[in-house]
């Protein structure tokens, strides 16, 4: 038996972007904290995932549409 660590990528459901995986030590929720920053869309996202593929675990970050006020 062989054991093969898998790549993690993470998309933005939003834009349809791939974002790379910033620390591999991160849980998923500060990867999601750390791409708010630059993402405002991702301050108030879920988190869906993991969906793990072959080569790889994807997570998908959901913008929760909001009302103002």
């Amino acid at each position: 038996m062989h054991t093969k660590e898998l790549k993690r990528e993470f998309v933005d459901k939003k834009t349809g972007m791939t974002l790379s995986d910033p620390n591999i030590a991160w849980t998923p929720k500060q990867v999601l904290e750390s791409y708010s920053t630059h993402y405002p869309h991702l301050v108030n996202a879920s988190i869906s995932g993991p969906m793990i593929g072959v080569d790889k675990v994807t997570y998908e970050f959901s913008g929760s549409a909001g009302t103002k006020g």
